[in-house]
């Protein structure tokens, strides 16, 4: 098995407060990572994590704000890319909506 990285990207131009879920959808969202997250067994390798405040950096210190849209990010195993989507399309990773892209990557280490 092959180790894939899928990094999300939001832009908060694109945001609308409006699409918001509720208190009561997102904890049915929350249910549906955790049965997703149960189905993959040891197939996710890391759930990963919402990410915020990205800056950019170098050996003298913060060289600038918002370098990019990135969002997050979750590490899965799967025999090829297109298996790793596959196993992606059965997440709720997709209804996220706000503008949200993703890429997947091969890990080589």
């Amino acid at each position: 098995m092959k180790k894939f990285i899928v990094f999300g990207y939001a832009s908060l131009e694109k945001h609308d407060p409006s699409l918001e879920p509720s208190q009561e959808e997102r904890q049915g969202i929350y249910a549906q990572w955790g049965v997703w997250q149960k189905e993959m067994g040891d197939l996710l390798v890391s759930m990963g994590s919402p990410l915020i405040n990205g800056v950019a950096i170098e050996a003298k210190g913060l060289k600038e704000d918002k370098v990019s849209d990135l969002s997050g990010y979750m590490i899965v195993k799967a025999t090829d890319k297109y298996h790793a989507l596959e196993l992606l399309n059965k997440s709720p990773l997709f209804g996220m909506g706000h503008g949200q892209r993703y890429e997947l990557f091969e890990c080589i280490m």
